[in-house]
């Protein structure tokens, strides 16, 4: 299946769960796999509203996917959900595609706190 097939599988699923329109839905399902595609490469901060409401500023990865789960990462076309590994919190989450917001350049990404640094 091609690239822009499964944008549209994406977008349709994200519409029909939050009922928003197909155009922003378009734009949330390119997020979602330029998200996953960043997330491959190394950390990135991010931000999404959570069911409660409220915003979430997330670092999080996916480099280590393969080796937790002895698998590749493939997300289902089924779903809208985009799993990562958040660095903060040493722990795997995932967040609705419909719910991100954007991904922070590196300049406004989250610093480490220095007792956190080798």
């Amino acid at each position: 299946m091609d690239f822009m097939n499964q944008l549209r599988i994406k977008a349709v699923i994200i519409k029909q769960e939050s009922g928003c329109s197909f155009s922003l839905a378009m734009e949330k399902a390119s997020l979602a796999f330029n998200l996953i595609e960043k997330l491959h490469a190394g950390n990135v901060t991010f931000q999404y509203q959570k069911e409660d409401g409220t915003l979430r500023e997330a670092e999080g990865t996916l480099c280590n996917y393969e080796y937790c789960f002895k698998r590749p990462y493939k997300p289902r076309h089924n779903t809208s959900f985009v799993v990562y590994y958040d660095v903060q919190r040493q722990a795997w989450r995932a967040c609705k595609a419909a719910n991100l917001i954007q991904i922070c350049a590196p300049e406004h990404a989250i610093q480490p706190k220095s007792d956190l640094l080798p």
